[in-house]
């Protein structure tokens, strides 16, 4: 009986902890946007290092979990999947880095580094201690920066489509900087996106370009070429969710084996068949299951 009362009086106080999170975001919300393709998402920005502010989209209530989206991607593109981790109980957070959105700040000579402390400012914004945190792509990186440098903010590390050791397709890699490219014309674009993104097996209809901002991957981009991979490969000592595409011809799975053979049962691999680098769109109910599924797990 006793214990059982301490397990019910910890379910509150956790409950509560994330109540308040959700009333602490919302005191200080500028922008409500109520649109049918981002409706219940609030986007609010938080003050970081010197002359800089952070941009986040909030979505839902409930266990905060922060979400980081592809280089220099806006954190727009990961609002599908944020409702349907808030329709699950949690909240979404998702940031949006230097450069992107309204988020601001010296996109000169930064490292892994400086976007793991912007990320780190958004969680203790949130006062609820420790969070889960799921990196897409090149997001994957500063997830694990941030758990290599910060381990007491982090409880459980998601990648999803991750790199950094096995290199991708040469034309693969050459077609992505050509789909970011805004001076290149739409059915261009599309049509590079298709063929790095996406799995052959993959219906396109419907799937979109995400919103990249120039300024924004190539500050990453360099940021990534010059942070050692030693310095954030491992991430830390948090458990790991390793989920990516067996078409995947960016980040190639020979990196979540890798990752895998390296960390030991630290690391749980999930490879999901007909994939591509884009897998966030392609499979999001799968991985959906997964992370939740995961995260369960870890408590």
């Amino acid at each position: 009986m006793k214990h059982t009362m301490i397990d019910a009086l910890s379910c509150c106080c956790s409950a509560l902890l994330w109540t308040i999170a959700s009333l602490l975001l919302a005191a200080s919300v500028n922008v409500s946007v109520q649109s049918p393709s981002s409706a219940n998402v609030v986007v609010r920005t938080i003050p970081a290092a010197q002359n800089t502010r952070i941009e986040v989209r909030v979505t839902g209530r409930g266990q905060p979990i922060i979400l980081l989206s592809g280089t220099g991607a806006d954190a727009s593109s990961l609002d599908p999947f944020a409702r349907s981790l808030a329709a699950a109980g949690f909240q979404a957070v998702s940031v949006n880095p230097r450069g992107a959105g309204r988020s601001n700040g010296s996109l000169t000579a930064l490292t892994l580094h400086d976007y793991a402390k912007d990320v780190a400012i958004v969680i203790e914004s949130l006062r609820v201690g420790p969070l889960p945190i799921l990196g897409w792509a090149g997001g994957n990186r500063i997830a694990r920066c941030l758990a290599t440098d910060r381990p007491e903010l982090v409880t459980a590390v998601i990648l999803v489509a991750a790199g950094g050791l096995v290199p991708g397709d040469p034309a693969a890699i050459a077609a992505t900087r050509k789909w970011v490219d805004q001076a290149v014309s739409q059915p261009e674009r599309l049509a590079a996106f298709r063929m790095s993104m996406l799995s052959a097996a993959t219906n396109p209809v419907g799937i979109e370009l995400p919103l990249v901002w120039p300024r924004a991957f190539a500050a990453q981009s360099e940021a990534e070429d010059r942070t050692p991979q030693t310095e954030w490969w491992t991430a830390g000592r948090a458990p790991l969710l390793v989920i990516q595409g067996l078409d995947d011809v960016i980040a190639p799975p020979g990196n979540g084996h890798n990752l895998r053979d390296q960390i030991g049962l630290r690391a749980k691999l999930v490879d999901i068949p007909k994939a591509g680098h884009a897998l966030l769109l392609e499979h999001a109910d799968r991985i959906r299951t997964e992370v939740i599924t995961f995260l369960r797990e870890v408590g």
